[in-house]
């Protein structure tokens, strides 16, 4: 008998999905749109070499020139180490080729005495027997 008032008593309870069927719905809505909102934006941030900041000051501020094979995705890919064929066959020729240093972006804007007036990414590869010992990338303010 006792048994069966539990069982009874349980029966009229409700269950506790149909509870949380609303309020587990909105959680989720809110967590998909919160995903479809950042995740982009963390994506972008990680995938350009001076981040969101960097990419949005090059689309208002930039005056970056870069060397016809560059991309961000190559400039990426060469890692210290490498020798200066495997750069030349990656990144291709660059802007400037100096003892040391491989620039591959300039400002678009020069001063008199040759050097930049302007903001633009700064992109370069140290080089020391034949193999690259350093990466510099950069958003520059001038």
């Amino acid at each position: 008998m006792k048994y069966s008032n539990f069982k009874n008593n349980f029966a009229t309870l409700p269950v506790m999905s149909d509870l949380m069927k609303c309020h587990i719905n909105k959680k989720c809505i809110v967590a998909c749109i919160f995903l479809l909102l950042i995740l982009p934006i963390v994506t972008a941030h990680f995938y350009w070499l001076d981040g969101i900041g960097g990419a949005l000051k090059e689309i208002i501020f930039g005056q970056t020139i870069y060397s016809p094979g560059y991309s961000e995705y190559k400039f990426r890919s060469v890692k210290v180490g490498v020798t200066e064929k495997e750069v030349l066959r990656i990144l291709g020729e660059p802007l400037s080729r100096k003892p040391h240093v491989w620039r591959y972006s300039f400002c678009k804007v020069l001063t008199s005495k040759g050097g930049s007036d302007g903001c633009y990414s700064v992109r370069y590869l140290e080089i020391e027997n034949g193999v690259v010992v350093g990466k510099m990338h950069q958003f520059w303010f001038d």
